[in-house]
């Protein structure tokens, strides 16, 4: 693993849990990290409210050529293309019905 730069700031790591037993544990996980990542997208959608709108999306060559521009669109990216995805995706699979025999 590599080491940090230096003035880099760590985030805090979240105990992880013992491992689930059955299908009936495993669900409770995903709720709990669907829960996270519905937490960590509320937090980038009030980020990304408090952001200016970018004066500037890209150059002709696709690459924004304002930093701002580059934050907010990562933002954005990474709000709808992965998290709204992946949340809705664990959601669906931490429903997925159990079957008892193997709970």
């Amino acid at each position: 693993m590599s080491s940090p730069r230096p003035g880099a700031r760590s985030l805090p790591r979240t105990p992880r849990p013992s491992p689930p037993r059955g299908a009936r544990g495993a669900r409770r996980v995903l709720t709990a990290i669907v829960a996270d990542l519905v937490d960590v997208h509320e937090r980038l959608v009030a980020l990304r409210a408090a952001l200016p709108d970018a004066a500037e999306e890209a150059g002709e060559d696709g690459v924004p050529r304002d930093p701002h521009a580059e934050l907010v669109g990562t933002i954005e990216c990474v709000m709808h293309d992965d998290l709204e995805p992946a949340i809705r995706s664990l959601r669906r699979a931490a429903e997925l019905p159990v079957d008892l025999r193997t709970a």
